[in-house]
């Protein structure tokens, strides 16, 4: 009897250590987690605005004659050659005038040449010799005038573009100089931006530009500064700039409002950025959790703005210390961590 006791309570002895060894070892958690080395990133300044796009040159185009359309060629939108054909005016009376005109210069050459003959045998006074000469270069001139009036009712493109606007129709009496077409060029553009006078000096000639165009699915284009406006807007004190942006593709149309980003002037600023996901706030202040002898630390910052690589640390954290992006949820400060 003696012996079964003395055997049980040797037995308790080994086995108990091994029991409190167990729970000691588990009260310990090591918490699997992901990490980021903090690194330093060099990025160029840029400054962001909204833009409108307009056309490299524009043209208002018209007869240098009254008459009637006769026959338009094209319509709002359509793109047209250099000396394309665009509209046409009723010829009758324009015919007619330039047909009396001939008349008048062939008359008053039968006459000079009349009167030439006679001149040089000196048998007519100098004076009708003069009078007659003068007729025939008033005849000319008229004749000339009748002819370009008529070439004149025949309006062609004077450069390729796409036509912004129709003002006519068939049939309309237009008067002299009345605007017929708009004529936009675009082969380039000019994006036309306002920048507040505390940037201005930041914007300098030449210096590239990217341009988004959300009515074009977000296409990217690019350009360069090609107009720094030198007078404020009185009321915004806002100076105009425009970026020309060559337009191969004929997409970019006036009138179409894009984001504009200016890079600066080859200036570059280190910065540090992280992941946002791993932010974390508590009592209204920003904080991440940092490794450091394979424990948690938590390490409270100072976020700026969010960019391409992520949110912008101001402060709090340094250039190679490491960060826990993954498994953090249920981490609290000296709680052991091992990276996976």
């Amino acid at each position: 009897m003696y012996k079964k006791l003395f055997l049980a309570g040797l037995l308790a002895t080994v086995l108990f250590p091994s029991c409190t060894r167990k729970k000691v070892s588990e009260s310990v958690p090591v918490i699997p987690v992901k990490c980021l080395s903090v690194v330093q990133k060099a990025e160029c300044e840029k400054y962001d605005y909204v833009g409108v796009i307009e056309e490299e040159l524009s043209s208002n185009l018209s007869f240098s004659v009254a008459g009637t359309i006769e026959m338009t060629y094209v319509d709002e939108g359509q793109y047209v050659e250099k000396g394309q054909l665009l509209a046409i005016l009723d010829t009758t009376n324009l015919n007619s005038s330039y047909n009396a005109a001939r008349a008048q210069l062939l008359q008053a050459e039968d006459a000079m040449r009349r009167i030439q003959q006679l001149y040089d045998n000196q048998s007519v006074p100098e004076t009708k010799y003069i009078d007659i000469r003068t007729q025939l270069e008033k005849a000319r001139s008229l004749e000339a005038i009748a002819g370009k009036n008529l070439s004149n009712s025949r309006l062609t493109a004077p450069f390729k573009g796409i036509i912004g606007k129709k003002s006519v129709e068939n049939g309309e009496n237009v008067m002299l100089n009345q605007s017929v077409y708009t004529l936009f060029k675009i082969e380039n553009v000019k994006v036309k931006i306002s920048i507040p006078e505390r940037e201005i000096a930041k914007v300098l000639k030449n210096q590239q530009a990217l341009i988004y165009v959300p009515a074009l699915e977000g296409s990217t284009y690019k350009g360069k500064v090609e107009e720094r406006g030198i007078v404020a807007d009185p009321i915004s004190h806002s100076y105009t700039v425009r970026i020309k942006v060559v337009n191969t593709s004929t997409k970019l149309l006036p009138g179409m409002v894009c984001r504009v980003s200016i890079m600066g002037n080859d200036q570059q600023k280190a910065m540090l950025a992280i992941p946002s996901q791993c932010i974390q706030s508590s009592d209204n202040r920003q904080f991440v959790w940092r490794m450091e002898n394979g424990k948690a630390k938590r390490s409270y910052i100072e976020t700026g703005r969010f960019t391409s690589d992520g949110v912008e640390v101001i402060s709090g954290l340094k250039e190679g210390e490491e960060i826990i992006v993954e498994g953090y949820q249920g981490l609290y400060d000296g709680v052991k961590i091992k990276v996976q």
